[in-house]
């Protein structure tokens, strides 16, 4: 299995490689490396390096259940289990209640390559009860100058929810949907994900 020459700059990953005790390990680490020597993005590099070592060290200890030869997504059951991020705009949204970590669906990929326009989608599966029809989807960012990236709102109750859309990031960090019902009750769904190229986000 050959790996690319590396850089001085990280020569220290060569520390990491007694961890990787599995192909797919293996396969992970070739393909950060990879995305970071290709790119030439040196002005992010200390960032994605930092990233790559978290990564590696995370499969090393089996901690993952992520696999190459799909798509990586978040939204899976060990992204539901994820805390909400303290996010201010997410808190007053809350005003102290406990949403639900079921129904709604948020998935972005793992890993970004450019933060400029990330690809997202939010499901939720119908019917509705009535009285507790889907009023809005939040969606919210931990990095971005303005937290609170967008609102969907339903006038007419949906039967069901599909959204596909792009998002810009500006850095790895989690993504929160909560949604609001006709009841008041809450729904929430939260991803992580990585982000190589940062947008550069002014606040507007």
């Amino acid at each position: 299995f050959g790996f690319p020459r590396l850089p001085p700059e990280i020569v220290e990953l060569r520390a990491l490689l007694p961890l990787l005790a599995q192909p797919a390990q293996l396969q992970l680490f070739q393909l950060l490396l990879e995305r970071f020597l290709l790119s030439n993005q040196l002005l992010h590099f200390e960032k994605d390096l930092a990233i790559a070592g978290g990564l590696i060290v995370l499969f090393a200890h089996g901690a993952g259940a992520w696999a190459l030869a799909s798509p990586l997504l978040a939204g899976s059951p060990s992204a539901a289990a994820q805390e909400l991020p303290a996010i201010p705009a997410l808190t007053s949204l809350l005003a102290g209640r406990s949403p639900r970590r079921e129904r709604l669906r948020l998935e972005l990929p793992t890993l970004a390559d450019n933060g400029q326009a990330v690809p997202i989608r939010l499901t939720m599966a119908g019917p509705f009860a009535p009285g507790a029809a889907l009023k809005a989807i939040h969606l919210f960012s931990e990095v971005n100058p303005v937290p609170e990236m967008a609102v969907f709102e339903f006038p007419s109750p949906p039967p069901k929810v599909e959204i596909d859309t792009r998002i810009r990031l500006a850095g790895s960090q989690h993504v929160v949907a909560v949604a609001v019902m006709g009841d008041g009750s809450l729904f929430a769904a939260v991803a992580e994900v990585i982000v190589t190229l940062a947008a550069c986000l002014d606040g507007s």
